[in-house]
């Protein structure tokens, strides 16, 4: 058994289904809210009440600065990013809305792709 062999596998597939986690999330027309970070100009209070922000660009740039090295932590900074919304915006707002369709897009992609995780996450 080659470990480096092992590894190199293991990443190709972490960074190949992260990517692909990103593109549909990204793609998905309930993402506009995401694709940013807020803006404290717009909205300064925003940076009040939530004190860890993310959003799609920023995990990106983490996944392009090789950050992710378990999927465990590209999930948390997901549903970091949506928790951070519903905590923000009142329920009946179009924001809260989107972030609803979106984490059922992300956990139904999750498990959809369940099997093909546990082949390769260890």
């Amino acid at each position: 058994m080659n470990i480096n062999k092992d590894r190199r596998g293991r990443d190709e597939c972490l960074n190949g289904f992260i990517e692909l986690m990103m593109g549909i999330l990204r793609n998905d027309p309930n993402s506009w809210p995401f694709l940013d970070p807020v803006s404290a100009k717009d909205i300064p209070e925003y940076y009040e009440i939530i004190k860890s922000p993310m959003d799609l660009s920023k995990i990106r740039e983490k996944f392009r600065n090789n950050i992710y090295k378990s999927l465990d932590l590209f999930i948390s900074d997901v549903h970091l990013m949506l928790n951070n919304c519903f905590k923000f915006n009142a329920r009946e707002t179009q924001y809260y809305r989107c972030a609803e369709v979106l984490f059922t897009l992300f956990e139904e992609k999750l498990k959809f792709y369940e099997n093909s995780i546990k082949y390769w996450e260890f």
